[in-house]
Formats: C-alpha cells, structure tokens, sequence
C-alpha cells in the first residue's frame, strides 16, 4: 500500500491590519535573509527559493508560506523562522486566525474506473434505496466535507485523479516556486513525475479567534501537523484494506 505524499504545503497566519505595517514591512523581510529572490509592490513582499521551491509572502493582514516539495524537515524549519522573526518585526501581537494545509498524492497501482468503484464504496452510502433512485454506473466522484474538533475546524476533499488533473489539484505556484529562465522545462517535468492515477487528499486545518496570541501558533502548527499526517494515513490504510472484518 502506498503512503500518502505531501505535493504542497501552506502555513498562513491573519492578523488585524494597522497603518504602522507599512513602515515594518522591508525591515520584517530583511530578517529573513534565507531566501535569496524577492519582489515587491509595496504593500507586500514575497521572499522566494527557487531551488528549494517555497516562498513566503508579507502583506498586511496575513503572512503565508507556501511549499511544492514533500520536504517536511525544511517546512518545519521555514515556518519556525518564521513565527520567530515576523510577529515581534511586525509588532503583531494578536491573530485571529491560523491556518494549515496539505495537499497529498496516493500512487495506486489501478485503473482509474477502479479507484472509482473502490472510493465509492468506501466513502458514500450503499444504501438499496439509494442505489435504486441513482443510475448504476459511477464514473467519477469527489468527496468533500467540514467537520470540526473545538477549536478546531477542517475542510476536507478527497477524490480519484487522472494524472492530467494533477496540476489543477496541486496548483504548483509557477510564478514564486520555479526560475524564471528555466521554468517551463522545469515544470514539465514535475508533471511528467505525477503518477498516472492517484487518490487526491486536501485537507485544510485551521482556527479562528478574535484574541489568538502567539504562543498559541506554535501549539496550533504541532497540533495540525499530528492532525493532518494521522489523519491522511488512517484514511490511505482505511480505503485499501482488505481484510474483512469479523
């Protein structure tokens, strides 16, 4: 059974927007000198590694980084610096919300018509009556919900992909994750590398509060992460397990 590979990651924190950014902004970005590309328009910055194909961006009412690599110890040295530096360079001392998301890939080793079959039983009612009132033959589905664990809430998408569906599903970010000069022939073969037929996995975990403060933040990014990686095995382990239960 394949695992669940994690195609892109995002960590963004919301803050209330006050004049004063604008004069905090450069100097915030200039703390995090790990990057080695920017831009600006002014009202924001985005710090850029081509090489390691992440990105943060710095804007007044939110800052986010984003990654298209499976790299889980850069991710987790990225965000860090981040959380250390911005909020005290910004003079940010409380959020309102945290966000974290994952986008993952399943390789299977089936036809697409089967992963269909497959997700719909596992993943929707079997219900006769049911059955009965729809048409016999499934050719695709997606699976979507929100469910919530106090305090914390999910947005959920899980559904059968065909390797030309990949891109629009991962939306690798082209513009801030990939050199310029290069990009083209670079992003051709990171789709070429999509496997021919996949289980799509998208969960976005987050929290939302009118006073969260920043000590929270880093509870919240350890907690989302124990979430979302147990939460994508489990369900991997429950849509191709086999075995009967007694």
């Amino acid at each position: 059974m394949e695992k669940p590979v994690p195609y892109k990651t995002i960590f963004q924190i919301n803050y209330k927007p006050e004049l004063k950014f604008y004069d905090l902004l450069i100097p915030s970005a200039q703390r995090l000198d790990e990057y080695p590309h920017w831009r600006t328009d002014v009202r924001t910055v985005i710090l850029r590694d081509y090489d390691k194909h992440c990105s943060i961006i710095i804007g007044h009412k939110s800052f986010a980084y984003e990654q298209d690599s499976e790299d889980t110890d850069m991710e987790i040295k990225y965000i860090q610096r981040a959380l250390e530096e911005l909020p005290s360079s910004l003079q940010i001392e409380i959020f309102n919300r945290f966000g974290y998301r994952r986008k993952y890939l399943i390789n299977v080793k089936m036809s697409f018509e089967s992963l269909v079959s497959i997700l719909h039983v596992k993943l929707f009612s079997q219900d006769a009556k049911l059955r009965n009132i729809l048409p016999p033959h499934v050719e695709d589905l997606m699976y979507r919900l929100d469910f919530s664990d106090k305090p914390y809430r999910y947005h959920v998408t899980v559904g059968p992909v065909h390797k030309a569906e990949m891109p629009r599903y991962i939306n690798y970010n082209l513009e801030n994750h990939l050199d310029p000069q290069v990009r083209e022939e670079e992003y051709k073969k990171i789709i070429e590398n999509y496997p021919k037929v996949a289980v799509f996995i998208d969960i976005d975990f987050y929290q939302e509060g009118d006073k969260l403060k920043k000590d929270e933040s880093t509870s919240f990014l350890k907690t989302a992460r124990a979430k979302i990686n147990e939460f994508a095995n489990d369900l991997t382990e429950y849509l191709f397990n086999i075995e009967l239960e007694a």
